[in-house]
């Protein structure tokens, strides 16, 4: 083997380029490296620098992020996306709920709420205030009025208002199915509708429908029903066309209305 050439062999000042062109190339990959090194190693480490989140809009986000078991301290290497999102379905009702992370140090939080089919007047802060809420009781929007033909639903039953969380106890939500699908398919018979009351007993509860064009009401069994509802409307306005007139009409039974003539 022939060597070409070796230090000793150059030249002194030729000896000192080659020295200073290697710690060039020594400093160069070091100061390429060093960002590479801190990107692969060590950003995923340190906690989250973005944390997004998508949808339920009012929700409180650091009300979510600590039932999530997210701190200030969570990041892409230490956080759980699977065991954050089982913590917030167990915490909250929304209709689904995704979390995804996305490298180095940003986490998404991605909430779908279902529509609203009711609102509620609930005093917060000494204000009156709208309150959204879905088929199942479960707060949508609070606060800000959303537009659509939403009833009014009333009564002694309801929870603080939280997004994400019941307004209404589950045993008292068997309506709103039904409410929901009105609203979907017969929404001109909403329109007749002003205030739906839960009105509790001692065997469970009663529906109390008020009108938005008599000041007579309706009492109704828990199970809302379309077909029971339009004949009890086609009752009243036959009551009142002839002239009986009545506080409350009493369709518990179904079609058969009892009342007590004014």
């Amino acid at each position: 083997m022939a060597v070409i050439y070796t230090e000793r062999s150059l030249p002194k000042y030729e000896a000192l380029e080659l020295r200073l062109r290697n710690l060039l190339l020594f400093l160069t990959a070091a100061l390429i490296s060093i960002p590479v090194i801190w990107f692969l190693a060590v950003t995923p480490f340190l906690p989250f620098a973005q944390i997004e989140l998508t949808g339920a809009p009012g929700a409180d986000p650091l009300r979510l992020l600590r039932y999530a078991g997210i701190s200030t301290k969570a990041s892409f290497a230490s956080l759980n996306p699977v065991e954050a999102e089982s913590a917030l379905r167990r915490a909250f009702h929304f209709e689904s709920i995704a979390l995804t992370k996305e490298y180095p140090n940003i986490l998404k939080i991605n909430i779908e709420t279902k529509d609203p089919v009711a609102i509620a007047l609930v005093e917060l802060d000494e204000k009156t205030t709208p309150v959204y809420f879905d088929s199942n009781g479960v707060v949508v929007q609070i606060g800000h009025m959303l537009t659509g033909n939403f009833p009014i639903v009333s009564g002694d039953v309801f929870n603080v208002p939280q997004v994400g969380e019941y307004l209404i106890p589950p045993e008292l939500t068997g309506f709103l199915p039904e409410l929901d699908r009105l609203r979907v398919e017969t929404p001109d018979l909403l329109l007749a509708i002003s205030e739906i009351r839960i009105d509790q007993r001692s065997y469970g509860y009663d529906l109390v429908v008020y009108l938005a064009y008599y000041t007579a009401r309706i009492r109704m069994s828990s199970m809302l029903d379309a077909e029971t509802l339009k004949y009890a409307l086609l009752f009243v306005d036959a009551a009142r066309a002839s002239g009986k007139t009545s506080q409350e009409f009493d369709f518990r039974s179904g079609r058969t209305a009892t009342y007590t003539a004014d």
